[in-house]
């Protein structure tokens, strides 16, 4: 191109075009600067992510390996190995020592054997010809003499040893099987299987507590039994002390010894020791002995909501008739519990079944009872006679455990399919609402001074002025009684 403003025009453009590509040529690598910073700010925060999940999967992953591996017990899993390999062992050798052969000279050599066998195959050989077809071994068909097949009789059941102890074969016969004479054999020579206590009562009986197990129920039991060794020492103390003696901690004192029963022969079951009457004894020491503990409630619930009242000559006032009438119900408890407990023994007899849970069923609904209503009486005469408030939790308190106590029976009987008697639930159930319940309540009774809280020594006069004042105490039984009561405490006193 020639000089001049064309050129010049052309070139000024060239420059301009030239500077916007510099400029997009910039703005191109800051934008992919751009991307790839922000690419790189994801993938981190992927990776970030990523990690997270890692480190949250570890820390769960070992947290559940430590308490997983918290319920092993490496020396346990070394001393089961040790074991397997004595037992294999000593498998080894009964099999070694079943495989022994008998009548087979040691001397024998196999070399001479295999010469002899050898000489006899071609002894057969020689004599093959002469061989009648049925004795070959490629006959296929059956000799022309035989009419029909082989009938295969089978033995009856009776040989096979059931219910007869005699021999499993007719006398002077031989078994067309050997297998099923050894079968047999081997029915008549093995030992019967011992009894286990889950076969001692119908399936259909619920069992308070279950079968017990080493597992389950040995290391509870001992701290049960424990802790009534230890109560002991107290309720001792509070009978020998003139300030907190009364009868009505002859009750819990007897409850405790039947405890301490109780939880010894619950422990000699679970360390292997099962017996039918063993376990019978367990189940009537559970069922009788919880009246033990009911009756002190009873009586003291009334000598509380009476301690406010004069001496009455007639019936009495309403809470005079209820405790009465409370007094009754517990003692026909005690005669079903009674009666229940004496017929565990003819359970294996079923039409004695039915009469047995009856009875345990009504002696568990009657505590229910007795117990709820003392702890509403308490409420009630808190309220109502304007009553202290320290006994009345102590009653209050009482009540709540052993209604819990007797509604946790009442669901264990009533159940339509009972619970499985070796099972942890089972366990559980019966030692925190039964066996605990009881212990908090008899640790109640003899914790506190319950002659000074419930005001026994008052309650008792006013009992013997009442029985002056309707002649006598009621006839020639109640002078008798009323001696004999007195007598009792003269003793207890000077003792």
């Amino acid at each position: 191109m020639k000089d001049g403003p064309g050129k010049a025009a052309v070139q000024q453009r060239a420059l301009r075009v030239l500077k916007q590509k510099k400029l997009y040529e910039a703005q191109i690598g800051q934008l992919q600067q751009q991307t790839f910073n922000m690419e790189q700010a994801a993938l981190t925060t992927e990776n970030l992510r990523n990690t997270m999940a890692t480190v949250d999967a570890m820390k769960t992953a070992n947290k559940e390996l430590r308490k997983q591996y918290g319920k092993m017990d490496i020396d346990k899993i070394e001393q089961m190995h040790y074991e397997m390999e004595d037992l294999i062992e000593q498998a080894n050798e009964v099999q070694e020592s079943m495989s022994r052969t008998y009548g087979v000279p040691d001397e024998v050599d196999e070399a001479d054997l295999e010469a002899e066998l050898d000489a006899l195959g071609d002894d057969f050989a020689e004599e093959e010809e002469g061989i009648p077809s049925y004795l070959r071994e490629d006959a296929t068909e059956l000799p022309d003499f035989v009419d029909e097949p082989p009938v295969v009789t089978k033995a009856p059941e009776e040989r096979l040893g059931e219910g007869t102890d005699e021999l499993p074969l007719a006398l002077g016969t031989t078994p067309s099987n050997p297998d099923v004479h050894f079968a047999a054999l081997s029915i008549h020579t093995s030992a019967p299987a011992p009894m286990s206590s889950v076969d001692i009562f119908p399936s259909n009986i619920a069992l308070l507590g279950g079968i017990p197990t080493k597992s389950g129920d040995l290391a509870p039991s001992i701290i049960f039994l424990l802790c009534y060794f230890a109560i002991t020492p107290i309720a001792v103390y509070r009978i020998i002390t003139p300030s907190s003696r009364c009868f009505t901690l002859i009750r819990p004192v007897i409850f405790i010894l039947v405890r301490i029963a109780t939880f010894i022969v619950r422990s000699v079951q679970a360390a292997g020791t099962e017996t039918k009457n063993i376990f019978i004894a367990e189940q009537i020491l559970l069922l009788c002995g919880f009246i033990l503990i009911c009756e002190p409630l009873v009586t003291l619930t009334k000598y509380h909501v009476t301690r406010n009242m004069p001496p009455s000559e007639g019936k009495g006032t309403l809470w005079h008739r209820v405790m009465r009438l409370l007094q009754i119900a517990l003692m026909i408890a005690l005669i079903l519990g009674i009666s229940a407990g004496t017929s565990f023994s003819s359970l294996s007899d079923p039409s004695k079944e039915s009469s047995v849970k009856s009875q345990r069923d009504a002696n568990a609904i009657i505590c229910l009872i007795i117990t709820f209503l003392c702890g509403i009486v308490a409420v009630g005469g808190f309220f109502l006679e304007k009553l202290p408030l320290k006994p009345t939790l102590h009653l209050v308190g009482a009540a709540t455990f052993l209604t819990v106590a007797s509604l946790y029976k009442i669901v264990v009987y009533e159940k339509h399919t009972p619970p499985n008697p070796t099972s942890s639930g089972t366990k559980a159930a019966f030692y925190i609402f039964s066996s605990l319940m009881e212990l908090v309540v008899v640790w109640s009774y003899v914790f506190f001074n319950i002659k000074e809280e419930f005001d026994v020594a008052g309650a008792r006069e006013k009992e013997s002025i009442e029985k002056s004042m309707r002649g006598g105490g009621g006839g020639i039984v109640g002078q008798i009684g009323s001696v004999a009561g007195s007598v009792v405490e003269r003793v207890a006193n000077k003792v």
